[in-house]
């Protein structure tokens, strides 16, 4: 791969089409000139731990059906200036992470060096985290240097797999999934079970040494600044002879595992955190409901609003009704690392918002 430079046309001056303080807007498909024309489709976005920097993955429409990807790395404060290219083999829709000393990028299992503008190919096909500033860790446990060079593997027993890790703290999530049968019934139904251990050792925190059991099909994610670890926690129940499941989300801090309140509006299955900034409370949130209650079994829910909020003093930084999604204009929004900044993408353009403090 040859990571080259280009320039964008920045129109500074457009009125603001987002959520916060408007500060520049990009033109994608002005940025990157190929010998066919076509809108360009955003697969992912992700910020520099110090917020100085925009990765964007992004498709070429004429490419899709070959399953490549470009790679743009952004100035947040100059961005019509070092603006640099990759191409990335491969689209993967997901998976863009920053490493904790923001000179490296894990895109679509692949570690693409800033500096010296060279990239590899992580083995496998497996999920792939950054274990801390130089390894990356693969879901079944194998480690990787910068180099993509099997270095060793991290202890997991019992079916246990990475489900996340946070670089910065040195915490490594843990999940496996497990079967149970509901009381007064002989039905199995699956759910995951997760637990938190320590990079260094490889042991469970404090707090952890028991896990915690019926994690959703929405999984685990840190919050707070990896400061806790909130989940969504399904439990069968019987009403009426009719199995039923109560679903209800829960964070825990990291350290001794104890509950923490959350806001009110996050507390059912019809939220969902998106994105949690890596060193501030603020949380990316999408509010989920229903056409109509007396329908509520026949048509699934749709979105009805998005926000920002402060996940320990439960405060609404910012709301916002979603903008419509069409197979030409997928709308993606990314939280800052500091959660200072709100990235959209959408139209072919990217747009920077300042939010309120």
């Amino acid at each position: 791969m040859v990571l080259r430079s280009a320039l964008f046309l920045i129109p500074l001056a457009v009125a603001s089409g987002g959520v916060g303080q408007h500060v520049w807007e990009l033109d994608l498909n002005a940025g990157v000139k190929e010998a066919v024309p076509a809108s360009h489709f955003v697969e992912a976005m992700a910020f520099s731990e110090d917020d100085n920097w925009i990765a964007v993955l992004l498709s070429h429409g004429a490419r899709l059906l070959s399953g490549d990807s470009y790679l743009l790395i952004i100035d947040v404060q100059h961005p019509e200036q070092n603006i640099r290219l990759a191409d990335v083999p491969g689209s993967c829709w997901s998976g863009l992470t920053w490493n904790s000393e923001d000179d490296a990028v894990l895109a679509c299992g692949r570690v693409i060096q800033i500096r010296d503008r060279t990239s590899c190919a992580v083995a496998g096909k497996s999920k792939t985290f950054w274990l801390d500033g130089r390894h990356v860790v693969s879901e079944d446990g194998k480690i990787f240097d910068r180099a993509c060079t099997e270095t060793g593997n991290f202890p997991l027993a019992g079916g246990w797999r990475i489900g996340a890790a946070a670089a910065l703290t040195g915490w490594v999530l843990l999940e496996r999934l497990v079967w149970s049968t509901a009381a007064k019934d002989v039905t199995f139904w699956n759910n995951t079970e997760i637990t938190l251990v320590d990079r260094s050792s490889g042991q469970p925190v404090s707090g952890w040494e028991k896990g915690v059991g019926g994690i959703s099909f929405d999984g685990a994610t840190f919050a707070v600044g990896a400061q806790a670890v909130c989940y969504l926690q399904a439990t069968p129940y019987f009403d009426i002879d009719r199995e039923r499941v109560s679903i209800s989300r829960h964070c825990r801090r990291v350290n001794g595992g104890r509950e923490i309140g959350i806001p009110m509006i996050l507390k059912g299955d019809l939220s969902k955190i998106t994105q949690s900034a890596t060193s501030s409370p603020r949380a990316l949130v999408e509010k989920w409901g229903y056409g109509h209650m007396f329908l509520d079994d026949l048509f699934p829910p749709v979105l009805k609003k998005q926000m920002i909020i402060d996940l320990l003093s439960g405060r609404i930084i910012l709301s916002w009704k979603p903008r419509e999604q069409t197979p030409s204009a997928l709308h993606h929004y990314t939280l800052s690392s500091t959660g200072r900044y709100l990235a959209e993408s959408g139209d072919g353009r990217l747009e920077l918002d300042r939010l309120p403090p």
